[in-house]
């Protein structure tokens, strides 16, 4: 086997890597070693598959991530030719395997495939959520899914096919196809000592976004009635400005977020890589659902696990949770993102951000709720996580809404800051989630932190400033007859 430096596959017949987003270039083949295992499997090509794994997958000298990627294309092969057995005694391996070495969307889908040949993998099933659930003591809430050692080599297609027509052109052809799968089960197993090893050594384990949330028990409800969904090169599984059908993880990194822009505007769109693990769709479920504001690509031929919005439903009917849990997920996720971003959180040095952040509350308010009444000292600073504020003056008995706040934006450091009363209502105008700091507690950040207070300041500066302008604004009013 000869390893390319660049990581991709370099084969004989001139099939070379491709590129992100491009279609297929033309040939039989895809450019590394497993995605032309796959593409043999998916044309239920399944001698050539199983004549490639046999030239190419040795457990003795392959590293256990390459074994267990490389069983997984076993397994299928088998159960394509009918051999359940030996595919779910494969399946039950990487399973463990993924679960024990901080795989968990890998683990899942082998879980899956398990479950699709009958018979009973409740062990494994039972393994995994006393890993992964939210109070298992594996679980590293720092800890990320490491990157994968997949299989570099130089393939020689010519070689493989050469093996088929050898195959198939024997006498007793259907007993020389039986051989090679008898070949290829043994060739598989034979990888479970260097698996258990590897087990053996693993430590702590990266949580699932929203599964690590769930108790044992609604962990398992949740992997029975997740499902495996297959997509195309360049199909999209979020698009942008439209509500997906479900909630997805990507199971590996063929993935790719892009942001595009308006019909109307010349930008090109911006494109980044989607780490293993990640859950798509969180914003388009909930009391505040909306449709997603990027879209996700996938640049090679995959698969992403997926909970459909029925599966999401029956969830809620039975625990009576779960929309709560995904909004306190999305409100952890909006959290995260302000703490590394945020003006507000710069003040801070990198240090000191996470205990600025233990200081504030969350709290998820309903639509027409007063924040901040005007003329009342304000109890704190807010700052929008989701949803939207108004600005609303009252003046001689009318109501005019001088402005409307959104996510990122923050208020009610007028009185925090100055011994001003508000100038303005601020009231919810539809339902969302803030992050609330007392004044008591702001003065406690205030005296470890002092670019703090003076970000507050220049707030409650610039607020006062605004309002004064828009009150010197005369209103405009239709003249009837005009």
């Amino acid at each position: 086997m000869e390893r390319t430096q660049s990581g991709s596959i370099s084969s004989d017949s001139g099939v070379g890597p491709t590129n992100l987003l491009d279609g297929h270039n033309g040939e039989d083949f895809s450019a590394t070693l497993l995605e032309m295992l796959d593409d043999a499997i998916d044309k239920d090509a399944n001698l050539r598959a199983a004549l490639m794994l046999l030239e190419y997958f040795h457990p003795d000298t392959c590293l256990p991530d390459e074994s267990a990627l490389m069983a997984e294309r076993a397994a299928k092969v088998l159960a394509n030719v009918g051999r359940q057995g030996g595919a779910a005694r494969l399946w039950e391996m990487v399973a463990s395997y993924w679960t024990e070495t901080g795989q968990p969307t890998r683990a899942i889908t082998a879980l899956i495939q398990r479950r699709a040949l009958g018979g009973s993998s409740e062990e494994l099933l039972a393994a995994f959520c006393a890993s992964y659930h939210v109070r298992s003591e594996r679980l590293d809430p720092g800890a990320r899914v490491r990157a994968l050692m997949e299989p570099d080599v130089r393939v020689d297609a010519a070689r493989i096919e050469a093996n088929c027509a050898e195959v198939n052109a024997q006498e007793a052809a259907t007993a020389a196809q039986e051989q090679v799968f008898n070949e290829l089960l043994a060739r598989a197993l034979s990888a479970q000592g260097a698996l258990l090893d590897a087990q053996a050594t693993a430590a702590s384990l990266p949580p699932l976004s929203l599964l690590s949330l769930l108790p044992a028990n609604t962990l398992r409800r949740v992997i029975e009635l997740m499902t495996i969904r297959e997509v195309s090169r360049g199909e999209d599984v979020l698009t942008q400005g439209q509500r997906p059908a479900g909630l997805y993880w990507t199971i590996a990194q063929g993935f790719c977020i892009e942001e595009r822009p308006n019909a109307a505007g010349n930008e090109k769109p911006t494109r980044a890589r989607v780490p293993a693990g990640t859950l798509l769709g969180l914003s388009s479920f909930g009391p505040l659902a909306q449709a997603a504001s990027f879209t996700v690509t996938s640049c090679v031929q995959a698969d992403v696990l997926c909970l459909s919005e029925d599966g999401i439903d029956a969830l809620e009917q039975e625990f009576g949770d779960f929309y709560n849990r995904l909004t306190t997920l999305r409100r952890h996720a909006l959290s995260e993102g302000f703490l590394e971003t945020h003006p507000l959180f710069e003040q801070a040095e990198p240090a000191q951000r996470a205990d600025l952040m233990r200081r504030f509350c969350g709290v998820r308010v309903n639509a027409g709720e007063v924040l901040i009444e005007q003329g009342e000292a304000s109890a704190g600073i807010f700052l929008v996580l989701d949803g939207q504020v108004d600005v609303v003056r009252s003046a001689r008995g009318q109501e005019r809404t001088l402005d409307t706040l959104g996510a990122g934006e923050v208020f009610g450091a007028v009185s925090v800051v100055s011994n001003r009363n508000p100038m303005a209502n601020f009231v919810m105008a539809t339902a969302g989630h803030l992050l609330f700091l007392s004044t008591a507690k702001f003065s406690e950040a205030a005296a470890q932190i002092p670019g703090i207070a003076k970000y507050a300041v220049m707030l409650a500066n610039q607020r006062i400033q605004d309002l004064e302008t828009q009150l010197d604004e005369p209103e405009i009013t239709e003249v009837e007859g005009a």
